[in-house]
């Protein structure tokens, strides 16, 4: 009996440990975001990092310490170097609720504004607001990629609503062409750092995270938050399933 005591005791402090991400600590106040309708996303990329090394992808020093830019457009003609290395994991999305990060909110142009001068009048108008930094973590020992269009990721929040169902209170603006469209290249064990706004509203209730890549779609753990119920209703112009990250 002790024997088999011993055996299963030994094959438990055996069994190989789930790896853990260290969050790190950011502490930048911005103002809080109320709104009353459904909102489209904002999750620039901000790092890519491993362990506890941050790199910074908007800065000339303290560099990525490898090509982190994949285009798979360019496979068939064989022009991207790492073609034959991106393989399909299972991401992890971590949603760092004890830290704060600042995010630009633009609000809707007046329709009265002259189309010269739309420009002018977001820059003055722009908020800078409360946002979770988001990490898009690649938890394995395969080189995989995030689909990446400009600087930001397909990314949604999504909250329960009344009954409990999950609904989105975002949406996503997918580019038409194949421009400005391209791949992060992850490693074993990096991570990229996004970020989704931090709203505040009369309804309290769970979030989570929606993120898609290809096909396949991620979800976040869930936390909870505040909105407005009317951030449930659909866009009058960006209602279709691709907004909402799902298969035409």
């Amino acid at each position: 009996m002790k024997r088999v005591l011993y055996l299963i005791i030994m094959f438990l402090f055996s069994c190989e440990k789930e790896a853990e991400l260290s969050f790190h600590r950011f502490r930048e106040e911005g103002q809080v975001l109320t709104i009353d309708k459904m909102n489209n996303s904002y999750n620039y990329i901000l790092y890519i990092g491993k362990d506890t090394t941050l790199y910074d992808i908007n800065e000339d020093s303290n560099k990525v310490p490898y090509n982190y830019f994949y285009q798979p457009l360019f496979i068939a003609d064989s022009l991207d170097s790492l073609a034959g290395q991106i393989e399909n994991i299972t991401f992890k999305i971590l949603v760092d609720t004890a830290s704060s990060v600042q995010i630009p909110f633009y609000p809707d142009v007046p329709k009265d504004v002259p189309g010269p001068q739309i420009s002018e009048w977001t820059d003055k108008n722009r908020k800078m607001v409360n946002a979770y930094p988001v990490y898009i973590w690649n938890p394995t020992n395969k080189t995989t990629s995030i689909p990446v269009q400009g600087v930001a990721t397909e990314i949604i929040q999504e909250a329960k609503d009344e009954k409990g169902n999950w609904r989105p209170i975002e949406f996503w603006l997918s580019g038409f062409c194949g421009n400005g469209m391209w791949d992060y290249v992850l490693k074993p064990n990096y991570y990229v750092i996004t970020s989704v706004y931090k709203y505040s509203g009369e309804f309290e209730t769970d979030l989570r995270i929606k993120f898609r890549r290809g096909t396949k779609v991620f979800y976040s753990n869930s936390f909870r938050g505040k909105i407005n119920k009317t951030q449930f209703d659909p866009d009058e112009y960006f209602n279709r399933p691709n907004n909402f990250l799902e298969d035409e």
